[in-house]
């Protein structure tokens, strides 16, 4: 049976990062009759309850080296693996198992990445020399492409996809009902006459007024347009003090979604919003697969990419975001809701016949 091993972001808990895992495992499966799936995991235990997946440590060198000794091929990805603005140490890490399976003598894809930004000179020779012998990569986006072309990176085939959570179908509404019942959340509805708002923030370095203009918005968005507020911690332990930051500078009352669910569940549960204020990337991905418009507020070149393909309302760098700038996209989106719906549909089929694309392209690849 052919074996791949995938390797990313998955097991701390982000929502983004297991909604990928999740739409690429099934995904694989569905192109690869039996395929036997292993994944890279910060915690293999939670994955395996999480997906249902086999995982070893991603932080153990001897097992990440079993691993991919068995398998045939690495998937790498996907997600914003290959950049440095989090760290240097974390891009290391991701070339450093792509030259491992390299040094195996496996194959290797790159899934649906979005590359960039890698800004000091030494990551940008060593991510060339290390992708430049990767015989298929796919990108999530045309600045990814661009960026592997100034890299120098010219060998592989290069293929502008989309972000395998296009990919998801959403839970139907009797789970959605359910989940908000456990939350003790508002019945949702249906978003086209839904009365509740999504609200996702980060906490961001260069952004330190972000928490009380999100909070103000939220105030009118609550007080003034009498819809309901949700908060969604898409990354827990690192969003829950920037949500709790906004909360404690509201004078409305909001929710809060407390547990961890499904990539369908979320996005069956976002489905059914009226619409969302966003800088993290997947709850705007999550959303626009349900239908649901989007006010986005960018802090990454990844959001402000998304939102212009998408054709949804961005307010511009979080670093000089002001109230009026919120208000005025959420006046863009109100004034124009229908249509935008009626948009939204049409550019979502398009991503989603990208997405389902990774899947085929890492077939053909496995079975050469």
């Amino acid at each position: 049976m052919p074996s791949v091993v995938i390797s990313g972001y998955y097991g701390f808990d982000n929502w983004g990062d297991e909604a990928i895992l999740e739409a690429a495992a099934t995904g694989l499966a569905g192109a690869v009759p039996g395929v036997e799936i292993t994944v890279l995991s910060h915690d293999p235990a939670a994955t395996l309850a999480r997906h249902g997946l086999h995982a070893v440590n991603r932080s153990d060198p001897a097992a990440v080296w079993r691993a991919i000794r068995r398998s045939d091929m690495l998937v790498s990805g996907g997600g914003s693996l290959l950049q440095d603005v989090t760290s240097t140490r974390s891009l290391w890490y991701y070339l450093g198992v792509i030259l491992m399976a390299q040094h195996l003598g496996k194959k290797v894809m790159l899934y649906a990445n979005g590359v960039g930004p890698i800004n000091r000179r030494l990551n940008r020779s060593l991510a060339r020399l290390v992708l430049d012998r990767v015989p298929l990569i796919t990108v999530r986006g045309p600045s990814s492409e661009r960026l592997l072309r100034e890299l120098g990176v010219t060998a592989p085939r290069v293929v502008v996809t989309a972000d395998s959570a296009f990919a998801i179908e959403p839970a139907p509404l009797e789970r959605v009902a359910a989940i908000c019942e456990a939350e003790g959340l508002p019945d949702i509805g249906d978003h086209r006459q839904g009365r509740v708002v999504g609200v996702a923030v980060r906490p961001w370095r260069g952004s330190r007024n972000i928490e009380r203009v999100v909070a103000r918005a939220a105030d009118y968005i609550s007080g003034k347009l009498g819809y309901r507020v949700l908060f969604l911690p898409v990354h827990r332990r690192v969003d829950l003090a920037a949500v709790e930051a906004v909360r404690a500078e509201m004078q409305q009352p909001s929710y809060l979604l407390q547990g961890s669910y499904s990539a369908a569940d979320t996005v069956g549960l976002l489905s059914r919003l009226r619409w969302i204020l966003s800088m993290r990337l997947h709850p705007l991905i999550f959303a626009a697969v349900g239908g649901v418009p989007a006010v986005g507020l960018v802090y990454d070149p990844k959001v402000h990419e998304f939102l212009a393909e998408a054709e949804q309302v961005s307010v511009g760098p979080v670093e000089r975001t002001t109230l009026e700038d919120i208000l005025l996209g959420i006046t863009e989106v109100e004034k124009d809701y229908s249509n935008r719906v009626v948009r939204l549909g049409q550019v979502v089929a398009r991503f989603r016949e990208r997405a389902r694309l990774n899947n085929t392209l890492a077939a053909e690849l496995l079975n050469l």
